[in-house]
């Protein structure tokens, strides 16, 4: 996953990633998005916390830790 995420991985057939979205949620400043890449199977969860005026002030990204 690192490699495709880092573009080291130079696999056309692997080269890409689908972020769909399934659910995003808002719970005072912090946003969390969850979905998956259904065709690797691969869970994601992002979370973002925003300021007032709506700019993003802390970002962390969580992948499936599973190894294939």
């Amino acid at each position: 996953m690192m490699r495709l995420l880092t573009g080291t991985d130079n696999n056309e057939d692997t080269n890409y990633f689908n972020f769909v979205p399934h659910s995003v949620d808002a719970f005072g400043s912090t946003v969390i998005a969850e979905g998956c890449d259904q065709d690797r199977q691969i869970f994601w969860i992002h979370a973002w916390t925003v300021n007032s005026s709506g700019i993003i002030t802390q970002n962390k990204s969580k992948l499936d830790q599973r190894i294939s």
